[in-house]
């Protein structure tokens, strides 16, 4: 289990804006793409909780708890971009 999330923009959504915390990272997913957040070496208490901004359709998301994983690796359309 990798305890990836994943985000998908359809082609006729809107941009979508994904936060990674607790950095502040921000990534626009555009219409036609997926994000995906996979963290590495996670241990067994590793969860994701996500935010959703009314307002604004964004999304916040939170590795928790904070020492539970080595890092975060983060792919475009299935090509890891950080």
């Amino acid at each position: 289990m990798t305890n990836a999330i994943e985000f998908c923009c359809w082609e006729k959504d809107k941009p979508l804006e994904v936060q990674l915390e607790p950095e502040a990272i921000l990534y626009i997913v555009n219409p036609g793409d997926t994000i995906k957040f996979v963290p590495v070496k996670p241990t067994e208490e590793f969860r994701w909780a996500v935010r959703v901004d009314n307002d604004t359709k964004a999304v916040q998301l939170f590795p928790d708890p904070p020492r539970a994983y080595d890092g975060i690796d983060v792919y475009l359309n299935d090509k890891i971009i950080e």
